[in-house]
């Protein structure tokens, strides 16, 4: 019997919980899912679900090794830090690996060693990273097969709230790991623009955001988002783009709120404060004041978008916090868990958006793809969707020997985009194109 153990049963786990609940009963497989926290299995497993559910601490080796052990793949939606034990325990038992999470660099010194054992790594693999690589490569192998050379690219991707369920001054709601927002750009960025490479710091990266309009959706912000230039390679671009960016996409007006709450000091996690007896309305106040911003809050508070935006998460917030000391991130992240939640009855709307010029002889033409999808629920998302079935479907194929790869792998190559893509689309996961001559 084949046999898929899936580590992380959080926020975009869902969908993928019911595929493999489907796998169990259609083909007899086995499916077993393991999470800190049993709650969080449970909840998301149908009634009667064949799902054998686990409580573990991952960084337990034993315990997740006899886990491992049993199983033919291992699908990991774990915090990022935790891959690592994963990818090290799979080696060495000899187990395939795959992850929505982005490709660290201790992993990518595994890579020999994981070809030598057999086994196949599949990083990347959810929404972005993942749809966007298997639908970027998909436009540009399509265009290079008719002689296209590609000029400029760019690639949008966001996790939005449905406009029915769009309710508060951020235009935004929590559809994935409330940590992963509080961090977003932290890691600056690294992009081409028109054969100049631009690396903008954190500290400036929601104010430098572009506005775009998307179909069916309309105007968005958009702010560079990691390092672009790596996969200008990884998309063997290098020789031909002028212009190549990776952005994530928000509601106007976000990114400047944001930015004003990273010149505060509310993403820092260096200091921590004390927190004891106090609200998360009165520990900002205090942070605030002890780090002598006062009077760059006010300043920024006298525009009416951000002083909604500010009050909103902090005014009359009487949340307590459960540890005594806390950062002004991990305060931001509570309120932000408070105040921005979905709830019930909300969706949440994925947004990703291609544009690629290129050029066929003296011909120059533009060719864009736009994925929108709705969520159903406030745990049924579009988030979870486009996350989890990417994963399922590759497990799926490497289970029946239908994608035989050994080593370490992001999903760039036909043989993996293909029929994922293929699956996608029947799961109403798809992208509609439009092409036009500019010249």
């Amino acid at each position: 019997m084949k046999c898929i153990l899936l580590f992380g049963a959080g926020k975009s786990s869902a969908y993928l919980i019911h595929f493999l609940e489907s796998l169990a009963i259609k083909e007899d497989y086995r499916i077993l899912v393991a999470d800190y926290e049993m709650e969080s299995i449970l909840q998301k497993c149908r009634d009667n679900s064949p799902i054998e559910a686990f409580q573990i601490d991952i960084t337990n080796e034993d315990a997740r090794e006899k886990l491992i052990s049993q199983s033919n793949v291992v699908i990991s939606l774990m915090p990022p830090d935790l891959h690592y034990l994963l990818a090290l325990s799979c080696l060495r038992l000899k187990k395939h690996l795959l992850t929505a999470s982005y490709l660290d660099e201790r992993t990518q010194l595994l890579s020999t060693q994981v070809k030598e054992a057999g086994i196949c790594f599949l990083y990347e693999m959810g929404l972005d990273p993942g749809i966007d690589h298997m639908s970027a490569m998909r436009m540009i192998n399509n265009i290079q097969a008719k002689g296209g050379i590609i000029k400029s690219f760019q690639s949008h991707c966001g996790g939005l709230i449905a406009p029915e369920s769009d309710n508060n001054p951020w235009h935004y709601k929590i559809s994935w790991n409330p940590k992963n927002i509080v961090n977003a750009g932290k890691d600056g960025a690294l992009y081409l623009a028109e054969n100049i490479i631009n690396e903008v710091s954190y500290q400036n990266i929601f104010s430098n955001f572009k506005t775009i309009i998307v179909p069916k959706v309309g105007k968005l912000e958009c702010y560079a988002n990691r390092d672009s230039l790596s996969y200008l390679y990884k998309y063997n671009l290098e020789n031909s783009c002028h212009t190549f960016i990776r952005t994530t996409l928000r509601y106007p007006n976000f990114c400047i709120g944001w930015q004003n709450l990273v010149e505060l000091g509310l993403t820092e996690r260096t200091v921590a404060y004390e927190t004891a007896n106090q609200t998360i309305e009165t520990f900002i106040n205090t942070v605030i004041e002890q780090t002598n911003k006062s009077k760059i809050l006010a300043t920024f508070i006298s525009d009416s978008i951000f002083k909604n935006q500010y009050e909103y998460l902090f005014k009359q917030n009487e949340t307590r916090f459960k540890t005594d000391k806390c950062t002004p991130a991990d305060c931001l992240q509570l309120a932000l868990e408070k105040r921005l939640p979905l709830g019930s009855g909300d969706k949440d709307l994925v947004v990703m958006h291609h544009e690629i010029t290129y050029s066929v002889g003296k011909n120059v033409f533009a060719s864009d793809a736009s994925l929108v999808l709705k969520g159903v629920s406030d745990t049924m998302t579009a988030m979870a969707k486009t996350v989890g079935l990417p994963l399922g479907i590759a497990a799926e194929l490497i289970t029946k020997n239908k994608l035989n790869l050994e080593g370490l792998f992001i999903p760039t190559i036909q043989a993996i985009y293909v029929p994922v893509l293929e699956r996608l689309a029947e799961m109403d996961i798809y992208f509609e194109e439009e092409e036009f001559q500019l010249l």
